[in-house]
């Protein structure tokens, strides 16, 4: 789990989501991570629209193993 979790160099890495977040995540079995969004008018840690990492972070969302709360709750427990 990781938890308030952030890019702390926003801004700097356009391939964030792919080449640092996922390869942390991708085998380590069932991972949650909670990221922060805003904590100030210019202070981000997740993309938005206009982010240099914004095509990144679609990419990453289209994963076929990464599920956002829209996919999970349509899981049938």
């Amino acid at each position: 789990m990781l938890t308030e979790s952030r890019n702390n160099k926003f801004g700097m890495n356009a391939q964030w989501w792919t080449e640092a977040l996922y390869p942390g995540i991708k085998n380590s079995g069932i991972a949650w991570v909670l990221m922060w969004r805003k904590d100030g008018p210019d202070h981000y840690f997740a993309s938005y629209k206009g982010d240099v990492a914004e095509e990144d972070f679609k990419t990453f969302e289209d994963l076929k193993e990464i599920l956002f709360l829209k996919e999970i709750s349509k899981i049938n427990y």
